[in-house]
This record gives C-alpha cells, sequence and structure tokens, in this order.
C-alpha cells in the first residue's frame, strides 16, 4: 500500500508539472475533494457491507434452519426499510455538508434513533420467539437479524453512492482533457492515501 501511495503521489506530481498545473482552480479542487470523500464512503460502505456478509454468512451455519420466521416482522422489515432511506440520504449529503453541519447532526439523530428502535425490535421478537432457546442461540439469532439490516442499508448506501459517482463523472467529462487527467490521477493518490492510511 505505501508503494501504490508513493507511485500515485509521484504520477500526480508529474502530472502536474508537465502539464503547469500547480494551483488548481476552486472548481478542480471542490471535484476531487468531493470525490474523494465519496471514494472513502464507498470503500467504508463495502467493508461494512462485506463485514456483514461474512458474519451473517457464520451465524446462518450455526444457526441453520432457526430463526427464518423471525426476520419477516413487519416492525423489523419498517426499521430495515427506514434505516435504509435514511444511510441513502445521509450518503448523499457527502461532499455537501460536514459533520457538524445541522443536517448531518439531524440524520444521524434519526439514524441512531431507527438503530436502537431495530435492536430492540430484534431483541423482543428473539426473547418472544426463542424464550426456551439457549441466551447463546438468542444472541445468533439477534446478530443474524441485525446483519441482514446492515446488508440492505448498505445495497441503499451504495445505490445513493453510486449515482452521485455518476453524477460527477457527468461533471468530470464536461471539463477540458487537461482538467480530467488531473482529476484522475489526483482520486487515484487520494484513493491510495485512504486505503494506507486504512
Amino acid at each position: 500500500a505505501k508503494q501504490e501511495l508513493t507511485d500515485a503521489e509521484n504520477k500526480l506530481q508529474e502530472y502536474q508539472v508537465a502539464n503547469k498545473i500547480y494551483s488548481p482552480d476552486d472548481q478542480m479542487k471542490g471535484l476531487t475533494d468531493k470525490l474523494s470523500m465519496i471514494d472513502k464512503a464507498k470503500a467504508d460502505n463495502r467493508l461494512d457491507m462485506e463485514t456483514a456478509k461474512a458474519a451473517l454468512s457464520s451465524i446462518s451455519g450455526q444457526l441453520s434452519s432457526a430463526g427464518q420466521s423471525i426476520a419477516d416482522s413487519p416492525a423489523i422489515e419498517q426499521d430495515k426499510i427506514q434505516l435504509a432511506q435514511l444511510e441513502a440520504t445521509k450518503a448523499s449529503y457527502v461532499g455537501k455538508y460536514t459533520d457538524e453541519h445541522p443536517k448531518m447532526q439531524e440524520i444521524n439523530n434519526q439514524i441512531n434513533s431507527t438503530r436502537d428502535s431495530l435492536n430492540q425490535e430484534i431483541s423482543k421478537i428473539v426473547a418472544q420467539q426463542a424464550p426456551s432457546s439457549s441466551t447463546v442461540q438468542q444472541g445468533l439469532l439477534a446478530d443474524k437479524f441485525k446483519n441482514e439490516a446492515a446488508i440492505a442499508v448498505a445495497q441503499s448506501k451504495k445505490t445513493a453512492l453510486d449515482q452521485m459517482d455518476s453524477e460527477n463523472d457527468a461533471i468530470i467529462a464536461s471539463l477540458p482533457e487537461k482538467e480530467q487527467g488531473f482529476v484522475r490521477v489526483k482520486r487515484d493518490a487520494d484513493v491510495n492515501n485512504e486505503i494506507y492510511v486504512m
């Protein structure tokens, strides 16, 4: 990762020198910053989805057929849908608002509230549906539903981030060739930097 970062930074520097772009204008700087935030959000989301899928696979193997009908709870489904919508809305705020912005704080509060409601509903249903089961099985069931919800949320968030990526690609395509090249090498450098920092 360190070598890839160094290579990407060198390419960026070479491109800037070759094309005499020493101080990108505000539009290009804003665009590259927004692209970096979206790329980071996509990477984080991909990691969240893969983690949830792996955990769900492991838990499902341990549970086999137990708990299949519990996941059909209307309350759980409603919370999963609402959480997915809120996460998609938050994803659309990337690059527009900082974490301190009132809209971002409001959406974060709504997400936390919905996530708490979902977790409470899962715990309630697991306790009702499996009262005689061991606490280990109850914990597995709860984790199963939490991971199913995390996957649904990540898929919705991915859709929103892909939409933003498409819009940004159209903006990039409208730039002159020299600026398009700068945006590409700057984006590569930023992505490699984020990977290295992770």
